[in-house]
C-alpha cells in the first residue's frame, strides 16, 4: 500500500495502453510528486512514484 499525506486530490483518466503522467504538489517545502500510471491490456495498473524534495533529490517507489 502507498500512503502520502498533504497532497492535492487529483483525478486521472486513463485509456488502455496509455501512460499518463501528472504533477502533484506536496505541502511541505515546495516538494513535487510525479506519478506514472501504466495499464496493460488486461487493465492491471502499475504505478511508479517520484518524489522530489526542495533540493531536487528524488525518491523512487513503485507498486501495483
Amino acid at each position: 500500500s502507498l500512503s502520502i499525506s498533504n497532497t492535492e486530490e487529483v483525478t486521472v483518466s486513463v485509456r488502455r495502453k496509455v501512460i499518463d503522467v501528472f504533477p502533484l504538489k506536496v505541502a511541505r517545502r515546495s516538494a513535487s510528486l510525479a506519478v506514472l500510471f501504466s495499464f496493460d491490456a488486461e487493465r492491471r495498473a502499475t504505478f511508479k512514484l517520484l518524489l522530489f524534495d526542495a533540493e531536487r533529490r528524488a525518491t523512487f517507489k513503485s507498486g501495483s
